[in-house]
């Protein structure tokens, strides 16, 4: 009963986190769009098109690495990490395409380090049961 209690607090608090992930995700969104803008000197035009290639550039990495998903393995999650490295190596335009870049590097680890967590809780899991 108390492992029982303790699972629905970890689901609890991993649903919690994943919704404040999503606020993060679109806050951070909405201060790129606000970033290309200042950059473009107010130019809407012009930071349209910025966008556009940076997120032209991310669907470039995430095409190789099969796209995101909640449950890619390790070793999957760590071809992406590469794959996004080596975008990073990549002569870049402007900023908008180098903070894309750097930020498809950072998501790309952050995923690898879910993939392992969750490899890791299931060898526990197994190693645990009784």
């Amino acid at each position: 009963m108390a492992d029982s209690a303790r699972r629905a607090v970890v689901d609890a608090a991993n649903e919690k986190i994943q919704d404040l992930q999503e606020e993060i995700s679109e806050l951070q969104r909405l201060q790129q769009n606000e970033t290309v803008l200042v950059q473009a000197g107010g130019d809407v035009e012009k930071a349209e098109r910025w966008k556009l290639a940076a997120t032209a550039a991310r669907e470039r990495v995430a095409k190789a690495w099969g796209g995101p998903s909640s449950a890619v393995s390790v070793e999957a999650q760590g071809e992406a990490v590469q794959l996004a490295l080596a975008a990073l190596r990549e002569p870049r335009v402007n900023r908008v395409e180098v903070r894309g870049a750097i930020e498809d590097a950072k998501s790309a680890a952050k995923k690898l380090l879910d993939a392992i967590d969750l490899e890791l809780a299931k060898i526990w899991r197994q190693q645990h049961k009784s």
